[in-house]
């Protein structure tokens, strides 16, 4: 993998979580693909089980809307990109501990 690539992937993962947090639910839009599955595992609330959510491009772009009402304040943010595996399409890469 090149650094122009590793590069532009990690400017890609940047401005996911930036629109994101910044509620600028355009830029979220321009990044993803139409038919996305996005998910993410976490605890069932009411029973700690591990739970299995799903979110689509139209339900992300719209939690994102919703966001602009309520940004997330702005401090010195810690973003930690990790570009896991690159060959062909598609590329694993994930943002964490992102704090603001």
């Amino acid at each position: 993998m090149s650094t122009t690539e590793t590069a532009a992937i990690r400017q890609t993962l940047l401005d996911y979580i930036e629109g994101f947090y910044d509620g600028d639910a355009a830029r979220i839009e321009s990044l993803l693909h139409p038919e996305l599955a996005k998910r993410i595992a976490h605890p069932d609330p009411g029973s700690g089980r591990p739970h299995l959510a799903e979110m689509s491009t139209l339900l992300l772009t719209r939690r994102t809307r919703d966001k602009a009402s309520q940004p997330t304040p702005k401090a010195p943010p810690q973003k930690d990109v990790t570009v896991l595996d690159m060959f062909q399409t598609p590329t694993g890469a994930m943002v964490s501990r992102v704090r603001r």
